[in-house]
């Protein structure tokens, strides 16, 4: 199953487009002193539909290539058909 943004239910979600820090998990919890490191979120996504952009612990193991939307979402993102 292809993940999907918790926004809007879309598939034509950019994942896994960031790891704060090059996955040094060291450094980017002392960027951010201000937030628990339990509660500090790695990953970032954005939602191509809805723009809305969101965060998740880990990797997501199940999205749609980068290089897929870049070429094809142009022609399938409809309000109507997510």
């Amino acid at each position: 199953m292809i993940a999907q943004c918790p926004y809007c239910k879309s598939i034509w979600v950019c994942w896994n487009w960031i790891l704060a820090f090059g996955g040094d998990r060291k450094a980017h919890e002392e960027a951010n002193p201000h937030i628990d490191p339990i509660d500090l979120k790695d990953w970032g996504h954005e939602c191509w539909n809805c723009d809305n952009t969101f965060e998740t612990y880990h990797e997501v193991k199940n999205g749609i290539p980068y290089w897929i939307l870049k070429h094809f979402s142009k022609w399938f993102i409809k309000d109507e058909f997510t």
